[in-house]
């Protein structure tokens, strides 16, 4: 393979590489803002990412959080009052 094929074959794998780069960083972007994620003609590939809720349009998370209040697991470090040593 002569230098010219090779610069040919590398800008070729170079650009591959750069288009999925900026595809996967496209679709980052998108899920962080909450837009739908398109294609290059536009035509939306995934719904935007919503909030779980439920029937009665609770956001679940939310009501978890509540319900685990105040937790009944005992505190990992507590302080006695007393100085060793």
């Amino acid at each position: 393979m002569d230098t010219q094929a090779r610069n040919e074959q590398g800008n070729t794998l170079i650009g591959d590489v750069l288009a999925r780069v900026k595809h996967d960083v496209s679709g980052l972007l998108s899920a962080v803002l909450g837009r739908p994620r398109r294609d290059r003609s536009g035509i939306v590939l995934d719904p935007p990412l919503s909030e779980p809720t439920n029937a009665r349009g609770e956001d679940v998370v939310e009501q978890a959080s509540e319900d685990s209040f105040p937790s009944s697991d005992l505190p990992a470090w507590t302080s006695t009052g007393t100085k060793h040593g």
